[in-house]
């Protein structure tokens, strides 16, 4: 039986994954995209478990690319649409909520996305918020499946968890948990009821 729900936020709460920051980070500051991505994937990685701060992966930037053009900063993490929940899986958590289940986030984020979320209130919906960039752990990495299964007080095999990617879907179902991979948002809301009802 079911009785705690556990959601990604980037393509599961929201409808888009949000934009490449590598290529945003590229067209924005005049780099070549994949001077860019490389960059961008070794310093974004420290800065998701909170190893480095934004002011030390701007500060490393700078130090790689001195003639790069001035950019809008902010813009890199920061996407609207990728921050914004879904209407009908927002209310989905409250019905949830409303029937008793444990509603929970597990996220792998930048701290500037997840202060803009926690500032917008969506993440005061949910019973528990675990975010990579607060926590120093990030999916698929074992220890934050654990780490949440702790925080919930429930037997893995009694909590869902969905996301939109396979590889951190198969990690957590390697630990007992139940598991959706998220491919229609539209029709989520739907599956994830008839899972927890037991249909």
């Amino acid at each position: 039986m079911i009785k705690a729900v556990v959601f990604d936020w980037f393509g599961v709460m929201t409808p888009t994954r949000g934009l490449d920051s590598s290529q945003k980070l590229s067209a924005d500051f005049g780099i070549p995209l994949e001077q860019a991505r490389s960059f961008f994937l070794e310093q974004s990685a420290l800065l998701k478990i909170g190893k480095i701060t934004e002011q030390d992966f701007w500060s490393a930037f700078e130090v790689m690319f001195p003639d790069a053009l001035p950019g809008d900063k902010d813009s890199i993490w920061l996407d609207i649409r990728a921050s914004t929940p879904d209407p009908n899986m927002l209310e989905l958590v409250h019905t949830l909520k409303s029937s008793g289940i444990i509603t929970a986030v597990l996220s792998n984020t930048f701290p500037i996305t997840a202060n803009a979320i926690r500032r917008s209130g969506y993440y005061d919906v949910f019973d528990t918020v675990l975010l990579s960039s607060e926590t120093g752990l990030c999916k698929p990495n074992a220890d934050f499946y654990k780490l949440c299964i702790k925080d919930t007080g429930l037997k893995p095999e009694e909590i869902l968890f969905i996301d939109d990617q396979q590889k951190n879907t198969d990690a957590a179902k390697e630990l007992g948990m139940d598991v959706l991979v998220a491919k229609d948002i539209a029709r989520l809301p739907s599956k994830i009821t008839a899972i927890v009802s037991g249909e």
